[in-house]
């Protein structure tokens, strides 16, 4: 093993047991068929009883967050759609998005498809609890 090498394991460790130590939450990560309908009894275990889905408007029309929308429905979980939004949103985009998220008085956002980007921006840009769907990137999970 190279100095490189033990210099990569060390930097590694520091910062996994530092994460410990700042109080970094390791998300609930959830995959494989049918894990849409397990996302409801996340978002419950954590108190949220209405979302923002954001979702691109071609999702939509296709049907394909219609599994999603049946388990939040199924589990009492209020949800309001957002798919007005393009490939790369705009901050008129997001700040639509924000002002729907307040409007409806939602607890979380869903990133789902096309609506990641969005989706991602409202609740950063305004401290907002984010819960991507599987299809969203993983680095979206570490908020």
């Amino acid at each position: 093993m190279s100095f490189y090498n033990i210099y990569c394991r060390v930097y590694q460790f520091a910062l996994k047991l530092g994460n410990y130590f700042m109080g970094y939450h390791m998300p609930d990560y959830i995959e494989g068929p049918g894990c849409v309908r397990q996302l409801p009894e996340l978002l419950q275990k954590a108190g949220i009883r209405s979302v923002l889905l954001v979702t691109g408007p071609n999702i939509t029309k296709r049907g394909l967050n219609r599994g999603l929308m049946d388990a939040l429905r199924d589990a009492g979980i209020a949800y309001t759609v957002y798919n007005d939004i393009g490939a790369n949103p705009t901050s008129d985009m997001v700040e639509a998005g924000v002002s729907l998220y307040h409007e409806k008085d939602s607890e979380g956002i869903i990133a789902f498809g096309g609506g990641r980007s969005t989706a991602r921006h409202t609740a950063y840009d305004h401290n907002l609890h984010l819960a991507p769907s599987t299809i969203a990137a993983i680095s979206d999970l570490g908020r």
